[in-house]
Formats: C-alpha cells, structure tokens, sequence
C-alpha cells in the first residue's frame, strides 16, 4: 500500500506492510530505482514454501549483487558457495526484499519499543553498515540508514536473509544506483543481469542452505 504524504525510506520500509498473525501474504518491498526480472514472483513462491517455517530465515533477497559486510572487506563481492543455488547471509538484501512473515512482526514489535529509547543505538560489532550510520549520524542524516536497525535485529536474534545464487550473479531485481541519498552520481550501468530465463532446475531447493558470516565464509 502506497502512503499518501512522504515518509521517508523509515516510512517506506517499515510501514509498507503491517501483515496479521495468520496472514498468508507474500510481501515484497521495492525501492523505486529496480527494474525486477519477470521471475521474481516465481522464485518468491517457491522459497516462501519451503522456508517460511525456519525461525532463523527473516526474508528472502531478490538481488543477485552484494558487497561482503564486515569491515576490511566491504570492497569485495559477495559469493555463495559453489552449485549452491541458495545460501544465508546475516544481512538483509535490499535490493527488493520479501520478508518473513512471524519474524516481520517481531522486528517491527521491536522497533516500536527500542526505538523508543533515544540512547540506544544499533551499533553491530565489526559490521560496516555501522561505520556508515555513524557517519550519517554525525552529518545530521540517520534517517537514511533505516537497515541498520534490521541488521542489528538480525545479529541480536541470530537470524539470516536466504539470497539466491544464479550464476554470473543474475538477480530477480536489479538496481540502477540511481543519483541522491546514497549515491553521488548514477551509475552507468546496473548493478547486475537479470534472470531472463527460468530453469527447472531453480526448482530443486536444498532443505538446508549453507551459512555464511559477513567475510562470506561459509560456517561449520
């Protein structure tokens, strides 16, 4: 549902969808600088039945680029194991992102509360999101990171976003990185291919996907 006045990317992503306890919908939210492959909703079907009774999985990443997270390695891409066609990552995508529906309403429980609270900061160890939320912090600009609230829920609560892994890194979305809050100029070309072709091998999910932490190492 799209708000009538402006609210902010907070307002975007955290009022977008107030789903109820019993609620069978599949939620996705998009930010409007992506172009979406047309298989997005396939691929959300899919992994939004095989997954969405794993307490750990908070949502489902539609993007098939990321940078690793932890500090000293933000420059590098994210890569999932080998012949993985999915994998879990303790960061969200927000790159079009599709969560959960339980652990979608917890977050949002617990944002109410602690945000609340104007000495609480979400800081998570060794995570860069943290550095830059600090440096929007400093400039007067916080609103602007509304995912480090979310990261820090993860990490808390021990959760992960599953991403999928297609090769050459095709995504279900693709972002254009345009010009404003988080980029100077825009790019000149997107973030990554899109998924054009559906394979039924896509369909063969593993019950359980491998970890990784925020270097991309897969974990034990």
């Amino acid at each position: 549902m799209l708000p009538s006045t402006h609210v902010g990317i907070y307002g975007q992503w955290l009022t977008t969808w107030k789903p109820r306890v019993n609620s069978s919908e599949i939620a996705v939210i998009l930010e409007d600088d992506l172009t979406v492959s047309p298989h997005f909703y396939k691929y959300l079907k899919l992994v939004h039945n095989k997954y969405d009774k794993i307490p750990e999985i908070n949502g489902f990443a539609l993007q098939g680029m990321s940078i690793k997270h932890a500090v000293g390695h933000s420059s590098q891409t994210l890569e999932g194991p080998e012949d993985c066609l999915v994998y879990l990552y303790p960061v969200l995508g927000t790159w079009g992102f599709s969560p959960s529906r339980d652990n979608w309403i917890h977050f949002l429980e617990w944002f109410s509360q602690v945000s609340q609270d104007k000495t609480f900061q979400p800081y998570v160890p060794g995570n860069v999101v943290t550095a830059w939320f600090k440096t929007f912090q400093a400039q007067g600009k916080a609103g602007g990171v509304w995912s480090i609230w979310h990261i820090y829920h993860s990490w808390k609560f021990n959760e992960y976003t599953l991403y999928p892994h297609f090769k050459g890194h095709k995504g279900l979305t693709t972002n254009w990185k345009e010009a404003g809050l988080h980029y100077t100029k825009t790019a000149s070309k997107p973030s990554n291919e899109l998924l054009t072709e559906w394979k039924s091998d896509y369909e063969n999910l593993p019950d359980q996907a491998t970890h990784l932490d925020m270097k991309g190492v897969v974990q034990d």
